[in-house]
């Protein structure tokens, strides 16, 4: 008897602590408060969740977070950014009129949403330019970023805090790739944040590949053979044209001697027409030498055949 009556309020207490989950709220982006009361293990009950800001009425929740059924968080939105300055109160229902209330002040738990868009441009020839965007609401100077990179294959490492939404790292090398990202917060002058957002996607500047200079200077020497064997042969065209060859006569004077036994009329193709062109009848004098005192008589002579 006695160690049942110590051991049931030892269960008790471990049943009431079972059935009393804290609850655990952060401002998402400045636009809506995401509040939890259990992370790893289904509740035990599934609870309703009541919430206020400042001195309005208790709401219920407007949209259950569930895992197989059961309501593990509340997503609240807010009217303004600056709402998280005030006090917000929460009620999580376990039963019609029992209920675990807590207040909680949000003014330092304020969580962003990444960066994106991020795009580098290579300045000049060693001076590379970052720059990003977001969509948090409010003042952009109530925005602070902090830029983390890294030189391939080294570490990571952080920029100093900027309220602009682009970096630049001077004098980087051509060779050697180099990766980015961002994060953001709220600036101290407007209320600072225990909490960063995540890391933006990484953004990469990576080298261009150089050409071998051994692979380029063949490609160069075989295009200038290839472009003189073609100009040669292209010459070689133009000085048929413009200097025809000259026929050799051996050929022809062997004909001569081996042929026609020296007989250039035979030789020559001349025509019968054209040889007794050359030949006539007409008989002319023909003067004969004689003596001192010896009479000179007139000899006939008939040209031609007989």
């Amino acid at each position: 008897m006695f160690l049942t009556c110590l051991v049931l309020p030892l269960l008790s207490l471990a049943t009431t602590a079972t059935e009393h989950p804290s609850v655990k709220c952060i401002i998402i982006n400045l636009e809506y408060v995401h509040c939890t009361w259990t992370a790893q293990s289904l509740p035990a009950y599934n609870y309703t969740f009541n919430s206020s800001l400042q001195d309005e009425p208790h709401t219920e929740c407007p949209r259950y977070l569930q895992r197989h059924g059961y309501n593990i968080g509340c997503l609240v939105p807010l009217q303004s950014p600056e709402d998280r300055f005030g006090e917000f109160s929460t009620s999580l229902f376990y039963d019609v009129n029992s209920s675990v209330s807590l207040t909680h002040k949000l003014r330092m738990s304020v969580k962003l949403n990444p960066p994106y868009n991020l795009t580098l441009t290579l300045n000049g020839s060693s001076e590379l330019w970052l720059h990003w965007e977001y969509n948090a609401p409010g003042r952009s100077r109530c925005i602070v970023s902090q830029v983390r990179y890294k030189k391939m294959p080294s570490e990571w490492q952080l920029s100093p805090n900027v309220t602009v939404t682009s970096f630049s790292l001077p004098e980087v090398s051509g060779d050697v790739e180099y990766t980015f990202q961002v994060r953001l917060s709220v600036h101290d002058l407007c209320g600072s944040s225990l909490f960063w957002s995540d890391w933006s996607e990484p953004a990469s500047f990576k080298p261009k590949k150089r050409f071998p200079l051994g692979l380029l200077f063949v490609i160069f020497a075989t295009t200038l053979l290839i472009a003189l064997a073609i100009l040669l042969c292209y010459c070689e065209r133009i000085k048929v044209i413009l200097l025809p060859a000259v026929p050799s006569p051996s050929k022809n004077l062997q004909d001569l001697f081996s042929r026609y036994d020296s007989n250039t009329e035979s030789w020559a193709h001349i025509s019968r027409d054209l040889k007794e062109a050359f030949e006539t009848g007409n008989a002319e004098p023909r003067c004969v030498l004689c003596k001192a005192g010896d009479c000179c008589k007139p000899v006939s002579v008939q040209l031609g055949p007989p």
